[in-house]
């Protein structure tokens, strides 16, 4: 139901999530999911409970999955953009 994108390089095979984790870029400082930015089919999302760096593509509408969960801090995945 995604594509995923990830911190690997390539041509070598090697994670490279440590050198966004040097650089403090390894996950979003907000996951700020939005109601008025639902899971559609077509749209990218950050994955895991820390937003980043991996993110993935909505190949169907993933609202249901990817959105807040019923249990209670469950906020949902960041959705950031369509394609």
């Amino acid at each position: 139901h995604i594509l995923m994108a990830g911190t690997v390089d390539h041509e070598s095979g090697r994670d490279k999530f440590s050198d966004f984790s040097k650089g403090q870029i390894d996950k979003l400082a907000f996951r700020e999911h939005s109601e008025k930015y639902p899971h559609n089919k077509y749209t990218l999302g950050y994955a895991g409970k820390t937003g980043g760096p991996n993110w993935y593509f909505n190949k169907i509408d993933n609202s249901e999955w990817h959105g807040p969960g019923p249990n209670e801090g469950d906020e949902g995945d960041a959705c950031f953009a369509a394609v």
